[in-house]
Order: structure tokens, then C-alpha cells, then sequence
């Protein structure tokens, strides 16, 4: 928690810490701290939210598959709502770029959706 706090800053090194945030978020879920995980992967979506200019550019694609990984977090979890949520949030970004239907995370997005939906 210390080192994502330290992480945390505003300005335009913000596009640097990404990488950083995410690679802390998979160490994090490799060691099963889903919980910090899930932090990390919310603090990586802020930044890219913040990035984001247009819509389907490629920040928002990148945004989509945060929201990807944190809704399969909180399926995890057991945080179906949750998980409903993210991922239709998620499909929806992927819905408006150029994203083939084929794309690993589109499917787990659409899976996810349905998954809850029915």
C-alpha cells in the first residue's frame, strides 16, 4: 500500500506510472492479494481515465482491459455485482472502438456480461 501511495502523483509523469501500477497489480494477484490487486488495477484506471482524450483510441482500449482484469478480480471475489458492472463498463468502450469480437479481453468482457445478465 506504502509503494502505491509513493506511486501516486499528479502531473505528466502520470503516463510513466502505468506500467509501474500494473506490473505492482500482478505481483499483487500472483501472491493472491486480490484486495491490493484490485486497488492497484482502480489507481492504473484513474491515470488512463485521466489520459483518455478521445473515444476507441487506444488509451481507451487500454482502459477496457483494466476494467477487464478488475472485473475478473471481482469475480474472484465473489462481487458479482461488481463484476457485472465493470464489465459492462468495459464492453462498452470495446463496442465503440475497432476491437475484433475476437480479442481475448472483448470476449471475457461479453462472457462476463452475459455471464451475469442470464
Amino acid at each position: 500500500d506504502t509503494l502505491l501511495i509513493q506511486e501516486t502523483v499528479v502531473g505528466s509523469c502520470n503516463t510513466e506510472l502505468v506500467p509501474t501500477i500494473q506490473c505492482i497489480a500482478r505481483i499483487l494477484e500472483n501472491t493472491n492479494r486480490y484486495g491490493r490487486a484490485l486497488r492497484a488495477y482502480k489507481e492504473v484506471y484513474r491515470v488512463q481515465k485521466k489520459l483518455s482524450l478521445g473515444e476507441g483510441t487506444e488509451k481507451t482500449v487500454d482502459m477496457a482491459r483494466t476494467l477487464c482484469k478488475m472485473g475478473g478480480i471481482y469475480e474472484w471475489k465473489c462481487k458479482h455485482e461488481d463484476a457485472y458492472r465493470t464489465y459492462r463498463k468495459a464492453l462498452k468502450i470495446f463496442i465503440k472502438s475497432d476491437i475484433s469480437p475476437e480479442d481475448k479481453e472483448f470476449r471475457r468482457a461479453l462472457d462476463g456480461y452475459f455471464y451475469e445478465e442470464w
